[in-house]
């Protein structure tokens, strides 16, 4: 529990997550490496796979998997981000097996 409002205040400091219409990216920036290598190891606690990258300065943390995002949504305490990131997830794979003529 105290792991989720960590990551829940930390996302909210200095998290985003991309229009899931565009990318699935879900990230949060740290100052130092240490910093993100803690909400990495955190992260990675609940069946994620985060990376880090450095960017002008700070370190990201960030995800890619639109499953995992939904699930660090989910663990975050954002049930609205979470339905609608979900919503657009299944609408992208209805259109995906829809055959072509059918459109």
């Amino acid at each position: 529990m105290l792991q989720e409002v960590f990551l829940r205040g930390i996302f909210l400091s200095s998290g985003s997550v991309s229009d899931p219409n565009k990318s699935y990216h879900f990230e949060i920036v740290c100052h130092t490496m240490r910093q993100a290598e803690l909400v990495q190891g955190l992260i990675s606690d609940y069946d994620c796979d985060p990376h880090i990258v450095e960017r002008k300065g700070h370190f990201v943390v960030y995800l890619k998997e639109g499953s995992q995002i939904i699930n660090m949504l989910g663990i975050i305490g954002a049930p609205k981000a979470f339905m609608d990131f979900e919503n657009i997830r299944i609408l992208k794979r209805c259109v995906k097996r829809q055959p072509a003529g059918e459109l």
